[in-house]
């Protein structure tokens, strides 16, 4: 089952609480997005949920297994995957190259070790079915320094699904992003949804609003609310702890 938990996980840094007590239960396949005002705490969760910060106290479960203590490789084996706000890429490679190395890095361990991966047709078909499916046939042959930063963007989410995660992290993915490529990387993350738990991390309240099944709410490090996109955006409370902000949900 696609479900990620936390089970009150708070990450102190000395005597400031980021995050606080917070339980919240995330069910896939859907998007769940995670909103709040700037300094609300929400790249610390995430950074929780990954593994890259250890909780202070609490929980975190996946599918009912308690990962709290795994490290973001071993979360990242079991199929929870993390794009962060700076894209990870290896910019001199292709961007075929950059989702086979992935792939293998997933599927290597069943193929033959000496092997080279370009000539190993179970990890060549694999990587070609990746780059049809997010649509990067024109570039597949382009190094990766040399695509806007909108397509880097969905090459790096397209990683974490080559590297076969049912659970993918989403940290601010249309962040600086020109546009006109913000419509591709919402109808992405829309079409991952269909298949996958995404837990997304987004300023920009129009595809918050328009591609999440939920929306959790955080304010200082505590969960304010949760609930359906069309609750979240008449919530008072959410209005309130938005007010003075660009980024208030309208």
């Amino acid at each position: 089952m696609l479900t990620l938990r936390t089970e009150n996980l708070s990450v102190r840094f000395g005597r400031f609480h980021a995050v606080q007590d917070v339980s919240l239960t995330c069910t896939g396949p859907g998007v769940h997005s995670i909103i709040g005002p700037n300094g609300a705490g929400k790249t610390t969760f995430f950074n929780a949920l990954s593994g890259i910060l250890p909780a202070s106290t609490g929980r975190i479960f996946a599918g009912g297994r308690d990962i709290t203590r795994l490290d973001p490789s071993s979360r990242l084996s079991l199929g929870i995957a993390r794009s962060f706000q700076i894209t990870s890429l290896f910019e001199e490679e292709t961007v075929m190259e950059n989702i086979r190395m992935a792939v293998q890095a997933k599927r290597g361990k069943r193929s033959q070790f000496f092997r080279r991966a370009e000539h190993n047709p179970d990890i060549t078909d694999r990587t070609r079915y990746f780059i049809d499916l997010f649509g990067l046939e024109k570039v597949a042959d382009t190094p990766v320094s040399q695509l806007s930063h909108g397509l880097k963007r969905i090459v790096d989410i397209s990683l974490c699904v080559a590297g076969e995660a049912g659970i993918i992290l989403l940290d601010e993915p249309t962040s600086g992003v020109g546009i006109d490529d913000i419509p591709r990387i919402r109808r992405l993350i829309e079409k991952l949804g269909k298949d996958h738990l995404v837990v997304l991390i987004e300023h920009n309240m129009s595809v918050v609003l328009g591609i999440s099944e939920t929306v959790s709410v955080l304010v200082r490090g505590t969960l304010l609310v949760t609930g359906a996109p069309q609750d979240i955006q008449s919530n008072e409370a959410v209005q309130a702890a938005y007010l003075g902000s660009s980024h208030a949900p309208a």
